[in-house]
């Protein structure tokens, strides 16, 4: 964030940008880089990463990295477990944010969540969508 003192040395080689739906200060951007700024797009939507997905195989890894402490409880009694059953890590971006424990239902074809925690902010229907539609479930 450049000072209003300091914005007439640069003016001609930086842009203000304003990010939408944001209270944000006014930022500022190389007028040369402001094309990139159209190029990022959206973000991709969150996906569910499988128990054994090679990016949180490692768990301890995965506890570093993202400060997210994964269990496959599929072998763990029903009473000590803390996630669900078939809890699955939300990757969104570059973060895990958080669970969702889907259950499968062949009879009536369609897919409940069972349980899931997410940071705020973030909304998983978009991945419990796709797998629903990948299992050929509502």
């Amino acid at each position: 964030v450049l000072k209003r003192t300091e914005l007439h040395l640069v003016a001609d080689l930086v842009q203000a940008i304003r990010i939408s739906d944001m209270d944000a200060p006014v930022l500022h951007c190389l007028r040369e880089d402001v094309h990139l700024l159209d190029a990022a797009g959206d973000p991709p939507p969150p996906i569910l990463l499988a128990p054994l997905d090679p990016l949180i195989y490692d768990r301890k890894v995965t506890s570093a990295l993202w400060g997210f402490d994964y269990i496959w409880e599929v072998y763990t009694p029903p009473h000590k477990r803390v996630r669900g059953y078939y809890a699955l890590p939300v990757l969104s971006g570059d973060a895990i944010v958080g669970h969702v424990d889907p259950k499968a239902d062949h009879k009536t074809r369609k897919l409940h969540v069972i349980s899931r925690s997410v940071r705020r902010g973030h909304s998983v229907a978009p991945a419990v969508k796709s797998l629903a539609k990948f299992l050929g479930l509502k």
